[in-house]
């Protein structure tokens, strides 16, 4: 069966069918259609038409033969609609422009770095991005040449105070919703918003006492190959990797709640929502910050509550490793690095070991 909002379907002769829109004919979508033996291959023989039909939408305007160079490339790729979009992205509105007039050499790419991308006032993050992604289309097409990518900065973000944790669990415990639950659940567990959004109530395992993450809700572009600026639409998707399919120990402190949420709902509601229609994570997100307005707590982004979890599960003493697999990280190292920041409760405690 085919993923929601993707247009794949699976035939009753047993082969995938998916759809696209080929063109228009005074305004009105041209769909194609292909087909193959298994989803994989249907999903990626659509997408390789509906690369080619946006880049050359996109080259007849620019003529350079890097077009053939980012189709090979994304055509050998094996990733997610919001990657690929993402990547589809960079090059129709970064690559491709510039390089209509310039062979591909080490000053042009340099200068394409150092000078193109920061006349745009683009972040450093996205110069980084485009940057490693046009050294994979050249590296991939066997040219190999070397020019400078500006290294990431790493965003710190702010962790919730003990009082301010103290204030959200008794703010969130003494209403009786799961919407609001839904901020006090991620603070205990770690989920990313994503997750919690496309979270059901099959989900909630009470025996065994573990959340089961088996999919997110994303937002990606609907890709059509007339339009420059496409829309945006979310669908319900697989987690971010393999390693973020997991399943998390539920705090005990949350179970008598939980029995009280699941034992009024289907199995197949969505937990913020108890229907069968979910939230979009950018609605659920306003929705936390007025939490936290009428609560009179300061304003964090959503992903604190993920990090506030991991640095408090750091300094109880759970082994990162642990932690790595309940936060749904391919290594212990982006645990380390990225979510994890030593308070100054870590500080004292490591000094007074000496």
């Amino acid at each position: 069966m085919g993923r929601k909002g993707e247009n794949i379907f699976k035939r009753k002769d047993g082969r995938y069918e998916a759809r696209y829109i080929k063109g228009y004919n005074n305004n009105r979508a041209i769909y194609g259609y292909v087909y193959d033996k298994t989803y994989s291959a249907v999903k990626k023989k659509r997408n390789s038409l509906l690369l080619t039909l946006s880049i050359k939408n996109n080259i007849e305007k620019h003529n350079s033969d890097i077009e053939t160079l980012c189709i090979k490339f994304l055509n050998s790729l094996n990733i997610k609609d919001s990657s690929y979009n993402r990547y589809l992205s960079l090059i129709n509105n970064h690559i491709l422009p510039y390089f209509k007039n310039y062979k591909i050499s080490k000053d042009n790419l340099n200068d394409f770095i150092s000078e193109e991308l920061s006349r745009k006032s683009l972040s450093r993050n996205t110069i980084h991005d485009i940057g490693t992604l046009l050294k994979q289309i050249l590296n991939y097409n066997n040219i190999n040449i070397s020019f400078k990518i500006p290294s990431k900065i790493q965003n710190y973000i702010n962790l919730f105070t003990e009082n301010e944790q103290k204030l959200i669990e008794k703010e969130i415990l003494s209403k009786n919703n799961t919407d609001l639950f839904g901020i006090l659940f991620c603070l205990y567990t770690g989920l990313r918003i994503g997750e919690l959004c496309a979270l059901t109530f099959e989900n909630i395992d009470l025996e065994k006492e573990i959340v089961i993450i088996n999919k997110t809700l994303i937002r990606t572009k609907t890709i059509d190959p007339k339009k420059t600026d496409n829309k945006t639409k979310v669908i319900l998707s697989t987690p971010k990797s393999k390693k973020s399919i997991r399943e998390i120990p539920i705090n005990n402190r949350l179970i008598p709640y939980l029995k009280i949420y699941k034992e009024r709902n289907d199995e197949h509601n969505y937990f913020l929502t108890e229907k069968k229609e979910f939230i979009e994570p950018r609605s659920y997100y306003n929705h936390y910050l007025n939490f936290l307005s009428y609560s009179n707590i300061q304003k964090h982004t959503f992903h604190a509550l993920r990090h506030t979890f991991g640095t408090n599960c750091i300094e109880k003493g759970i082994d990162p490793k642990v932690l790595s697999v309940i936060m749904g990280h391919s290594n212990v190292s982006i645990t380390l690095n990225l979510y994890v920041h030593p308070t100054m409760k870590m500080k004292k405690k490591s000094l007074n070991l000496l």
